[in-house]
């Protein structure tokens, strides 16, 4: 085929063109196969992602100055939770409203809860805090300004009740002094402020309680303080625990705060202590067939989503070249020349990815939707391609003439 009279000067340029792949094509074809292989690699290795959704807010807005200014000066305080309740839990279960738990399920959730804290604290590589309790003994003399006035007022009456037995034990501080205090306040009671059912009941638990402190004081192993915890008050808020567990909800949960080490240039940030943390829970879980135990918190969600998302996004991006190598198939009613297109596109791809990692480096969680995005547009150029290629065919040109017909008709767009 000679170029025509009106054939302009850029047409004769991409003739030239294709006619230089025709003569090259093996060698052509296999320096796009390497070049993309290569491409591949160099962005397996190089390119990073920028997850932080902060880089996707605009970097002047006052808000994100103050947030930033904050992280700067305290650092990551983006906490995973592992919560604790009675099963079944709140996973799948809308209706999740379990009773209060008693006191053996409370001692139940806290064991389970320092179980699981015991082995995430193996991996300090991957969880550089762990809060699970905050000592109660640390707040010294200060831990009543943390109580609710409801039970101050009862401390209060407490204290008012129980003078007899506080002076006796001041004078003698032994067991058979308290009996003999206890005696005192009983028989000491005013016949003229006679308690009624409510009142008796409190009291008769009260000293029902004092009496199995006694009990445990003195079964108590050698070496254990005998008089430990023998006045320790029980709150009337169930979130407050006498070992310095967090609860909330009225006591139904438990919860400890842990913060996951994030890797920065990865995808998925806490990919890998997200996966430790939960393996740790379901070792546990296994054990405590009675109690739900779960991980929330930002970090979980996020890296739940990212997970989820770029599953999708592969899935979605296969399942379009796929469907696009089927539409032409069908469309063209031949086997080898569609899949052909179908391997230039993927080529493109890859040799797009890899020029994204040389000059720019790194992609934001937006980029994972360009993948579908790019296969719907960079196959336009290979349908346009393929119809003049059949239909140069058809006028009865060659192979060669055919291609070098279509660059000069179609590629320059």
């Amino acid at each position: 085929m000679t170029d025509g009279p009106t054939t302009g000067k850029r047409q004769r340029m991409l003739m030239a063109l294709a006619r230089f792949v025709c003569r090259r094509a093996i060698p052509i074809a296999a320096l796009a196969l390497i070049t993309a292989l290569a491409s591949v690699i160099y962005t397996s290795v190089k390119l990073e992602f920028i997850t932080d959704r902060n880089a996707l807010v605009a970097p002047d807005a006052e808000y994100n100055q103050r947030f930033l200014k904050f992280t700067k000066a305290f650092g990551d305080q983006e906490l995973m939770l592992l919560m604790v309740g009675p099963a079944p839990g709140p996973i799948d279960n809308p209706d999740y409203e379990p009773p209060v738990p008693g006191e053996l399920t409370r001692d139940e959730m806290k064991q389970a809860a320092a179980e699981v804290v015991a082995k995430l604290r193996e991996k300090p590589e991957f969880f550089p805090l762990v809060v699970d309790r905050v000592d109660p003994d640390s707040f010294g003399g200060t831990r009543m300004l943390y109580m609710p006035e409801q039970d101050l007022e009862s401390i209060n009456q407490q204290v008012k009740a129980g003078k007899p037995l506080i002076d006796q034990l001041a004078e003698e501080p032994s067991y058979p002094s308290m009996l003999l205090g206890m005696r005192r306040g009983i028989e000491e009671g005013s016949l003229n402020d006679v308690p009624d059912d409510a009142e008796l009941n409190r009291a008769g638990s009260e000293m029902a309680k004092l009496i199995g402190r006694v009990h445990n004081s003195l079964s108590a192993e050698t070496g254990t303080p005998p008089q430990k915890n023998l006045f320790a008050f029980d709150s009337s808020d169930p979130t407050l625990d006498k070992d310095g567990y967090f609860f909330s909800w009225e006591g139904r949960l438990l919860y400890v705060a842990v913060l996951p080490k994030k890797d920065p240039g990865a995808l998925n940030q806490v990919q890998e202590p997200l996966a430790y943390a939960r393996e740790a829970v379901a070792e546990v879980q296994a054990d405590h067939p009675k109690l739900s135990l779960g991980l929330t918190g930002r970090p979980v969600i996020y890296s739940d989503e990212m997970a989820a998302s770029g599953r999708d996004m592969t899935i979605a991006t296969i399942f379009a070249i796929i469907a696009v190598g089927l539409m032409f198939i069908f469309a063209f009613k031949s086997f080898v020349r569609p899949l052909l297109a179908v391997l230039s596109l993927v080529l493109a791809l890859c040799w797009t990815i890899g020029a994204t990692t040389l000059f720019i480096g790194h992609l934001n969680i937006f980029a994972m939707v360009f993948g579908v995005v790019l296969v719907g547009l960079g196959i336009d150029f290979g349908i346009h391609l393929l119809a003049h290629y059949r239909h140069g065919l058809e006028r009865g040109l060659g192979v060669r003439d055919s291609l070098i017909e279509v660059y000069r008709e179609i590629g320059m767009g």
